[in-house]
């Protein structure tokens, strides 16, 4: 998370260093328009045989991790197309 190790001593300016080298992640939701691109069951419209289970369709960002949510999502569209 912080990038290349470093051992700058005792006297490092350690806020300088942080804000230069911590990065953040970006988890991308609801990229898709829910209902226009695929239906219910993820089935995406104009590509037969086509499913997606992805955060896309998750309207917004979720308070828990997204590949928790992405489960949830991929689990109910399963159970959906089991039952269709």
């Amino acid at each position: 998370m912080l990038g290349q190790e470093s051992s700058r001593g005792p006297n490092a300016d350690l806020e300088q260093y942080v804000r230069e080298n911590v990065r953040g992640f970006f988890h991308p939701v609801g990229t898709a328009a829910f209902g226009r691109v695929a239906d219910e069951y993820g089935r995406v419209l104009g590509a037969d045989g086509l499913v997606v289970a992805d955060a896309s369709f998750v309207p917004h960002i979720p308070r828990a991790p997204t590949n928790l949510t992405v489960a949830a999502v991929a689990e109910k569209i399963a159970a959906g197309l089991a039952a269709a």
